[in-house]
């Protein structure tokens, strides 16, 4: 019998203060995480998501940094450089957040949100297997999604999602629609991204694998 994975993504509507409402800071220190999403002081989103930080002055000259973990669930942080009166997104997913410090005071009032662009947890595949795996994608309403793959030893990695070289699955790169194909021989784990999508918009996902 093949191996399956099943994966759901069902992802809540976008909230660009979900993490923090805008709020000015007197001096050095941490923003209030009490956004729409927070619970107790700490975000655990429905899947892992890109941050998005919004300045209403010029915070250039200001640090941010965001403790939490990444797709996998393992500890990560980073160092944001302010924005001037604009938006923009980590490159990094984040799965918690647990604290957004600022190095000095703000000039105005920031913010810090979701987006449209989530990243799965890695998925494993069984890369002694004689036959290459299958990804099943059925999509329901406006969503755009990319299965991406690797060749390392998750088992040298402290983070996959972080450390592994990903490639995309060319066949099942940029897709809007169900779409079914193998990714390559011998890759040892995938990961799906989503890249954009609309409220309602839905994505079930099936890894096939024959057992060796």
């Amino acid at each position: 019998m093949p191996r399956l994975k099943e994966i759901d993504i069902d992802p809540v509507a976008v909230d660009d203060d979900g993490i923090v409402v805008a709020e000015t800071l007197g001096a050095a220190g941490d923003f209030t995480i009490g956004g729409a999403l927070a619970s107790n002081g700490a975000v655990t989103f429905d899947y892992p998501r890109q941050i998005i930080q919004t300045t209403v002055g010029n915070e250039s000259a200001r640090t941010f940094t965001i403790t939490g973990t990444d797709e996998d669930g393992v500890a990560q942080t980073l160092a944001m450089t302010g924005l001037n009166a604009t938006t923009g997104e980590t490159a990094e997913y984040w799965s918690t957040v647990t604290q957004i410090a600022s190095d000095d005071a703000t000039v105005n009032d920031v913010k810090f949100g979701t987006v449209d662009e989530i990243q799965t947890k890695t998925y494993p595949l069984n890369f002694y297997s004689t036959e290459a795996a299958t990804v099943s994608v059925d999509v329901t309403g406006t969503i755009d999604f990319t299965v991406q793959e690797t060749f390392e030893s998750l088992l040298d990695l402290s983070s996959p999602a972080v450390n592994a070289t990903w490639a995309d699955v060319s066949a099942l790169a940029d897709k809007t629609a169900d779409t079914t194909a193998a990714v390559s021989k011998n890759a040892t784990a995938v990961r799906i991204t989503v890249n954009s999508y609309s409220s309602g918009a839905e994505l079930q996902a099936r890894i096939i694998q024959s057992r060796p």
